[in-house]
C-alpha cells in the first residue's frame, strides 16, 4: 500500500497535504505507536510524511525497521542528505574535506569536548574517507561548548553548528532542514502551502521560516517564539490542519 507513495511523487500529482516533522523527542516520542498510527491514517488519504531528522540514516532506521511507517523522504543528518522511500542518496551537501579534518582536529583536541566523529551518513567514523557530511563531538562542559562552537563558526564560515542537548554538531551552512525541504519541493513540484512542519529544537527553525509551522509545548523558548502554533503533542498538528483546509 505504502510503496506507491514515492510513485505518487515522482509524477507530480498534487497531494493534500505534506506534513515534515522533527524525528527525537517529537514524532519519536512516548506516544510513538499512537504517532505511527495517526501518520497512517493521514497517507492513506493521499497526504505525503516527511521525517527531516539530526541523526544519519542508519541511526534512524535503527528505530523505525521494525515498524511500516509510511515515510516518502527521509532529510538526514540536519538536511546535509535526503534518501528516498527505498533508502536510495538524491541529495548530498558534504563538507570539504580539508576544512572538515581541520575542525575534527580542533574538536578532539579541546579539553572541554569527547568522542568527536565524522558523520558520512551511514557510519560514525574517525576516518573522513571519501566525504563527510557532519561532525559531531560531546561536550564536557556546556558553556564552554558554546564559546569553542562560537569560535569555530568565526574561523571557519563555511560551516553552520549547533548545541544539541549530547552533542555539538557541525554542517555546511547551507545544509538545514528548511533547505532539503526547498529541495524537495523543486524537484517533485510539491506545493509549498501544502506543507507543514513540527518540531522542538533549535535544527528545526529553519523549516520554521518558510512553511506551516508547528512546535512542541516541551520543545526550546526560541522553536515556540518562531513557530506559529504551540501543540501539546505531535497528534495536536492534525487538528490545526483540519481546521486550516
Amino acid at each position: 500500500m505504502y510503496m506507491n507513495l514515492l510513485s505518487i511523487v515522482t509524477f507530480q500529482v498534487p497531494t493534500r497535504e505534506i506534513l515534515v516533522s522533527d524525528f527525537d523527542q517529537t514524532f519519536y516520542s512516548k506516544f510513538f505507536l499512537k504517532n505511527v498510527e495517526k501518520i497512517k491514517e493521514f497517507v492513506q488519504q493521499g497526504n505525503i510524511f516527511i521525517i527531516a531528522t539530526g541523526r544519519n540514516y542508519t541511526q534512524l532506521m535503527s528505530d523505525l525497521r521494525h515498524l511500516s511507517v509510511p515515510v516518502s523522504f527521509y532529510i538526514c543528518d540536519d538536511g546535509a542528505l535526503i534518501y528516498d522511500f527505498y533508502g536510495n542518496l538524491i541529495y548530498k551537501n558534504e563538507l570539504e574535506k580539508e576544512m572538515a579534518e581541520k575542525i575534527y582536529h580542533e574538536l578532539s583536541e579541546s579539553k572541554h569536548t569527547y568522542d568527536t566523529w565524522y558523520d558520512d551518513g551511514i557510519d560514525y567514523t574517525v576516518d573522513i574517507g571519501n566525504f563527510a557530511v557532519k561532525i559531531i563531538s560531546k561536550p564536557k562542559d556546556y558553556d564552554k561548548c558554546e564559546t569553542l562552537l562560537e569560535k569555530l563558526l568565526k574561523k571557519y564560515p563555511m560551516v553552520h553548528g549547533y548545541l544539541s542537548e549530547n552533542w555539538v554538531n557541525i554542517t555546511n551552512k547551507s545544509a538545514t532542514k528548511g533547505n532539503a525541504i526547498e529541495y524537495l519541493t523543486k524537484e517533485y513540484v510539491m506545493d509549498e502551502n501544502q506543507i507543514y512542519t513540527i518540531g522542538d529544537n533549535v535544527n528545526d527553525l529553519s523549516m520554521f521560516e518558510k512553511y506551516h509551522s508547528f512546535a512542541l509545548e516541551d520543545g526550546i523558548s526560541i522553536a515556540k517564539e518562531k513557530a506559529k502554533y504551540v501543540v501539546k503533542d505531535f497528534c495536536e498538528v492534525f487538528e490545526h490542519m483540519d481546521k486550516e483546509d
